[in-house]
């Protein structure tokens, strides 16, 4: 299995021209079979999109991807429609189009303010866990992290983290036995991304702090960085299929 990660630069939004096509090249280009992106990834730098121009851009995703049957997540997109704001990750695979808004602020209120909206934002607080080829995943979007995990016995087969301010490290997650995650982080100075795995037939003692579990620093070293191939801002990550 293949899984590129996509950073970039996201604290002020992004949203390039072209930035659909870019993304459907990379998927087919690469032959990604899971494409994750940046929060914030489609946030223009002087407005929030409407309802419309978000059911054109995820659509238009959708049909350049569909032939790849790739899993497509292109990190968020901050928008609007008649009374609230939104940040939401489109899940997106053989031409279908999932959506999975984030339930905490964590600056989307501050970005739609600097782009003249001032409505609220719609909040969607349910576990984000969906299938995917027979695999369990698990997606969270930035300051929710953590909410996913209160449910331990029931851990995905991957965990996805899309983020503009916070990193997925190795002493803040569970993963199960043979598990994958992969997280991104559009943050200044510079963005990441970043993967693990649990190599080891027992998950590490999980302690409780404020929302999240996170493993004991005595535990983190029971979780293995994976290293990417990098090309440019393309993050590249070669694993076993899952099952």
């Amino acid at each position: 299995m293949k899984v590129g990660l996509y950073a970039v630069e996201t604290s002020n939004g992004f949203d390039q021209d072209g930035l659909v096509e870019r993304i459907a090249s990379i998927v087919n280009g690469n032959n990604l079979d899971v494409f994750l992106a940046l929060e914030w990834l489609f946030v223009p730098k002087d407005r929030l999109y409407k309802e419309p121009e978000k059911e054109d851009i995820v659509h238009r995703l959708a049909e350049l991807t569909a032939d790849s049957g790739a899993l497509v997540i292109p990190g968020t997109m901050l928008w609007e429609d008649r009374r609230y704001i939104y940040n939401t990750a489109h899940v997106i695979s053989g031409g279908e189009v999932s959506e999975y808004h984030k339930f905490s602020d964590g600056g989307s209120i501050r970005m739609s303010r600097e782009r003249g909206c001032q409505k609220r934002l719609r909040k969607q607080k349910r576990k984000k866990r969906f299938n995917w080829n027979s695999l369990d995943i698990g997606l969270e979007i930035c300051s929710e992290g953590g909410f996913l995990f209160r449910n331990l016995n029931q851990l995905p087969d991957m965990y996805l983290f899309t983020a503009c301010g916070r990193e997925l490290n190795d002493y803040s997650l569970p993963i199960r036995k043979h598990g994958f995650a992969f997280g991104v982080n559009g943050n200044v100075p510079k963005a990441s991304a970043v993967a693990y795995t649990n190599p080891h037939d027992v998950l590490p003692q999980l302690k409780r702090r404020s929302m999240s579990y996170y493993v004991s620093s005595d535990d983190a070293h029971t979780l293995k960085l994976l290293i990417p191939q990098v090309d440019g801002n393309l993050f590249t990550y070669e694993i076993p299929n899952l099952g």
